[in-house]
């Protein structure tokens, strides 16, 4: 194995103390975070890597999912196929997190008209307990 190496979301090389600070704060490194009750699923920046010699990016590691189902009695059980799935980059963790709760809640996508006027598409995470209110939920 190489040398370790840091990155941010976006890939961009970081240096150690810039990584260490930014592993302290959830707000940046939990990416994705769902839970309904039945289900709950985070995708978590890593941001690190110690096989950068493999000039394929798309095999590094920098971002994780953890994924629990509830038991009948409450009790949150890591799922054996998805929980520690990693992904290269945010894009690859978005798109996996965003299949992997339409085909297992009632997330989904719909159209939606932008403030140009075309219509397009949006993902929607229905029931999700741990997203922020809305702004129309605020307004209440």
């Amino acid at each position: 194995m190489g040398k370790m190496r840091y990155f941010d979301l976006k890939g961009a090389p970081i240096d150690k103390s810039a990584w260490e600070e930014k592993q302290q704060d959830d707000e940046y490194r939990i990416v994705r975070k769902y839970d309904n009750g039945a289900v709950r699923a985070f995708v978590i920046w890593d941001g690190c890597e110690d096989n950068t010699e493999n000039l394929f990016r798309d095999m590094w590691n920098l971002f994780h999912a953890e994924v629990w189902n509830y038991d009948r009695d409450g009790r949150m059980k890591e799922d054996p196929n998805e929980h520690g799935k990693t992904f290269p980059t945010l894009e690859a963790a978005t798109a996996w997190y965003e299949e992997w709760l339409t085909r297992w809640t009632a997330a989904g996508t719909r159209e939606v008209r932008n403030a140009k006027g075309t219509w397009v598409t949006e993902f929607v995470e229905e029931d999700n307990q741990l997203a922020p209110p809305s702004p129309e939920e605020m307004e209440a």
